[in-house]
């Protein structure tokens, strides 16, 4: 169930995105996607009854076991999928497709896609001036893609029967100078957050015997690094970092 608070849906922007919450969730019948069986309106409340997906998120599905065997990852893709081919044949998008947003009935037999705040239909998408499509460094969330035809023959017509893209991440490699820790915990901030935490590399200097490092917090945007000795005591020592992965988010 999803409660609403009235008092909290006040601006115009949050008027119009329960009303299309609700439309999209109205129309939308899909055995992997969360269902709206019934709304409830009180005089400071709107409940939402959904299908009660008993099984968690699949995030939280995922951290518990580790990782999904290929047998049911074929089989959670496949519906995950379904739903998705669903809904863009309704010209419903989700806008924020992730594992926090896929539930699981408990046994894990079902996939249902969640969060109705995240659907949209395409026509409610306000997508910028079409501009021509070069090499280069696009930022969004969406994209819209449209081809011309043109030929010198006039007594001809360009026939399309297959259309595609590719698109690509750059790869990108950070690489530090040589730093030095004080006798403390020593963070280290990317100069920008890659779009996934990166492969990290690091190379100790002036480590005495049983001297050792711990890695911890690392994310797309640094890491943190402690040097201790044998007994367990952080030291200050030098070292340098090597990151490697892809994307720059801009900031």
């Amino acid at each position: 169930m999803k409660i609403l608070e009235k008092d909290k849906i006040q601006d115009v922007n949050d008027v119009e995105r329960v009303a299309r919450e609700i439309h999209i969730l109205k129309m939308i019948r899909h055995p992997n996607i969360i269902q709206l069986y019934e709304i409830i309106e009180t005089p400071k409340q709107l409940y939402l009854i959904m299908e009660y997906a008993n099984g968690g998120e699949l995030f939280d599905f995922i951290v518990k076991n580790q990782r999904v065997k290929e047998p049911l990852a074929l089989k959670f893709f496949h519906q995950i999928i379904a739903g998705v081919e669903y809904l863009h044949k309704l010209n419903v998008v989700h806008r924020d497709l992730k594992p926090d947003n896929i539930m699981l009935l408990e046994d894990g037999s079902k996939l249902l896609l969640e969060d109705g705040d995240d659907f949209e239909l395409e026509s409610d998408i306000d997508f910028g001036d079409w501009i021509p499509l070069r090499a280069g460094r696009y930022t969004g969330r969406q994209f819209q893609f449209k081809c011309e035809l043109t030929t010198s023959a006039n007594d001809q017509t360009p026939v399309v029967t297959e259309l595609g893209y590719v698109m690509q991440l750059e790869s990108r490699t950070e690489r530090s100078a040589t730093l030095t820790t004080t006798a403390a915990s020593y963070a280290v901030t990317y100069a920008k957050p890659f779009y996934e935490t990166p492969a990290l590399g690091v190379t100790a200097f002036n480590l005495g015997t049983g001297d050792y490092y711990e890695i911890t917090s690392p994310s797309r945007t640094g890491f943190t690094v402690t040097f201790k000795n044998s007994g367990g005591t952080a030291v200050s020592r030098q070292f340098q970092y090597v990151a490697s992965g892809y994307g720059t988010e801009e900031i």
